[in-house]
């Protein structure tokens, strides 16, 4: 009995964890001890009599792998339901790594100007630069709101096509046609703003298609080291009507 109230609590956090925060860590838990629960009630049922050290052997070793798996951030996590955000935040600010910064909006602005919704984290392991993205697209307005607030502080400001260009960071759908093509589309928009040299700039790509020619980075702050990166920045459309917020590093 006590091993199957044990394994029925443990699951119930990692599906609360999963629910509310969306990370593959308490999924994988839920498999795990969802397993783990099913032997202890069959073994219930069957009316097998219990070994107290192996159940407690079973339980200490389910508090270590538990603790374990809680010491580390999670790998990934990508949400497009921005409900989940407060309880991300509270989860990722817990680890000593990428955090969300200040200068992102909190969950109320997020749900009252939001319509299509995406996050997206990793966090810094060895080498690998971690990263936290919000992107969602609004209207028009909220976003001419945000481009306010960022430009008067932006270090740096460019339009994000010129990035694409100039770094070859990477690939996206508005340089489909080429770079004869690109560069066309920058002479025709009058893209003269330089991009700064070394420049560290984090996109979530996969939200590349609600962006158009008229998406403006507004860079915060950028320490232009290629191999530790960290950058913050944000990305506004005020004629499509996207915003993407990126704390990089």
């Amino acid at each position: 009995m006590v091993e199957a109230v044990f394994s029925g609590i443990l699951l119930l956090a990692g599906v609360a964890g999963f629910v509310l925060t969306g990370a593959a860590k308490f999924g994988f838990a839920v498999i795990a001890v969802g397993l783990w629960l099913g032997i202890s009630v069959n073994r219930l049922f069957k009316k097998h009599p219990s070994d107290g050290k192996k159940t407690a052997g079973r339980i200490i070793a389910a508090v270590i792998i538990t603790a374990l798996g809680l010491s580390t951030p999670p790998i990934n996590i990508h949400s497009e339901n921005s409900w989940q955000l407060p309880f991300q935040k509270a989860y990722i600010g817990f680890y000593k790594n990428v955090r969300f910064p200040d200068f992102f909006p909190d969950a109320r602005e997020v749900e009252e100007h939001k319509d299509f919704y995406r996050m997206e984290y990793s966090p810094s392991i060895m080498q690998g630069t971690g990263f936290v993205t919000v992107s969602f697209t609004c209207d028009k307005e909220y976003a001419a709101e945000v481009a306010e607030r960022f430009s008067g502080r932006a270090a740096a400001e460019f339009p994000l096509l010129a990035y694409t260009d100039f770094n070859g960071y990477y690939h996206n759908y508005l340089t489909e046609g080429g770079t004869e093509e690109m560069l066309k589309k920058m002479e025709a928009n009058d893209f003269v703003d330089p991009v700064p040299e070394g420049t560290n700039l984090h996109h979530d790509i996969m939200f590349d298609k609600y962006f158009s020619e008229s998406a403006v980075v507004y860079m915060l702050d950028d320490n232009r080291n290629f191999n530790h990166p960290h950058s913050s920045a944000v990305i506004v459309d005020t004629e499509a009507g996207a915003v993407e917020f990126v704390k990089y590093g």
